[in-house]
């Protein structure tokens, strides 16, 4: 349970124990009466409140002459019991056990529809949102990580030097945040939140999202749940040979008993070493371990950051298609017999991705940010002339199109804007119009195609 949710049923308990004084009581007897509600509530819910900050929470209560009373200006809060069995239904799925429950209710089939319907609801607004949704948490955007894996060595300087191997760990989780498009969360939030796919980091942060502790031994730094796979990730800034003693090797134990608790294949785990410089006795054990049948990866940071790259501009990558390539890693590394052959090869194998991925999804690439201007642009109408001239203008546009060795034209844009349904274009005096789609219709129209498919997987 989060800790925002036992801070309200502290509230109500604080509430309770007043309301029950006649509306005033000192100290003294409020702590007395905490203490036993609590462990009440831990016997019968357990629900631990132990940690809440009560004292904190009180002084929202006004206080005269060393009693505490009720506040006029808020309304009653519900019983302690009533609130725990509100974030129990907010919070939980149904389970086989609440389903016989509901069955007893005269209501059951109603309640069930509009529970099914707001689940349905969270998921989709959920699945809507991008990295940047996500980083946002963290104080940081996917531009923000993309630039740090860039300079790295500035990004580095830039921290207090005993702090250096924390801020790195949590740096590469961010940018598996990018890569997967998926909440990060750390290992404590993470045990709190029913979230299936996600990234974890098994560090620590302060309560204003600062990294203050790297993750404790025992696992790897970082976990992926992704779409159909499972990625591990360790990282380090250590060189030489021990890289591999001190902070590797552990890992491929990790490795194994991490597939057999999860019951998994081992095609499905990937162990991915983020590291600065690849060191020779670190690439001849995970050649080993390749050969034996195991996805043990060596990544370099530039590696790296042309992945998260792509995802910058096309935050919609299939996990399907970011696994591709780490097949394609693993294969490479199994047949290489040096580390600069390794890493030639797979440096040209993932520039060559990024550039196919992003070739693939030139037209909606372009068909968004062209209806973005339009709509930026608060115009009813635009020439395609116009258009044209600020997307040239946009840098990330034009990065776009160096990396995927194309140039922008005007009639790409147009039959991009129409293909997606974005925009309607009709001729005047010669030019060429466009008039953006209402952004409720096209949403609509989305929609329905995706209800389209559920009833086809139905």
């Amino acid at each position: 349970m989060k800790a925002q949710d036992k801070e309200e049923i502290v509230f109500c308990i604080l509430w309770d124990i007043i309301k029950k004084k006649k509306g005033q009581a000192e100290l003294s007897d409020i702590w007395a009466e905490y203490l036993s509600k609590i462990h009440e509530i831990k016997e019968a819910y357990g629900i631990d409140l132990g940690e809440v900050n009560w004292q904190e929470i009180l002084n929202k209560f006004p206080k005269k002459r060393k009693r505490y009373k009720l506040p006029e200006v808020l309304a009653e809060p519900v019983s302690p019991e009533e609130m725990i069995k509100n974030l129990k239904i907010r919070r939980v799925e149904i389970t086989p056990e609440m389903e016989l429950e509901l069955l007893r209710d005269e209501n059951v089939k109603l309640r069930k529809e509009k529970f099914e319907y707001e689940k349905q609801i969270r998921e989709m607004e959920f699945l809507k949102k991008s990295a940047d949704d996500f980083l946002r948490v963290w104080g940081h955007s996917s531009e923000d990580i993309l630039r740090s894996l860039q300079n790295i060595e500035e990004y580095i300087c830039k921290v207090p030097k005993d702090e250096v191997p924390i801020y790195f760990e949590f740096l590469i989780a961010e940018a598996f945040s990018c890569i997967y498009q998926l909440p990060l969360y750390t290992q404590e939030i993470a045990q709190q939140e029913a979230v299936m796919n996600q990234v974890m980091w098994r560090g620590k942060t302060d309560l204003t999202g600062r990294p203050i502790s790297w993750a404790p031994g025992g696992g790897p730094d970082v976990i992926v749940n992704a779409f159909g796979y499972h990625v591990l990730v360790e990282s380090t800034l250590t060189t030489g040979n021990i890289q591999w003693t001190r902070e590797f090797a552990p890992i491929v134990r990790h490795l194994r008993e991490y597939i057999d608790y999860k019951e998994l294949e081992k095609s499905d785990v990937y162990m991915l070493f983020v590291v600065k410089e690849i060191a020779d006795d670190t690439f001849a054990s995970l050649v080993d371990q390749a050969k034996k049948g195991f996805n043990t990866i060596p990544l370099t940071v530039d590696l790296l950051e042309h992945i998260v790259e792509t995802a910058f501009y096309l935050p919609f990558i299939p996990h399907a298609e970011v696994r591709s390539l780490l097949n394609a890693f693993q294969e490479k590394l199994a047949t290489s017999y040096t580390i600069d052959e390794y890493v030639g090869i797979v440096k040209e194998e993932v520039l060559h991705w990024e550039k196919n991925i992003l070739k693939d999804h030139e037209d909606l690439y372009l068909a968004l940010n062209a209806y973005n201007i339009i709509e930026r642009s608060k115009r009813k109408f635009i020439t395609v002339d116009d258009l044209f001239e600020v997307l040239n203008q946009e840098e990330k546009v034009g990065r776009f199109y160096d990396l995927i060795e194309r140039i922008l034209r005007k009639e790409t844009i147009v039959r991009c804007l129409l293909y997606y349904g974005l925009a309607q274009s009709q001729r005047f005096a010669g030019d060429i119009i466009l008039r953006a789609v209402p952004w409720n219709e096209f949403r609509s129209r989305m929609f329905k195609i995706l209800g389209a498919f559920s009833k086809m997987r139905a």
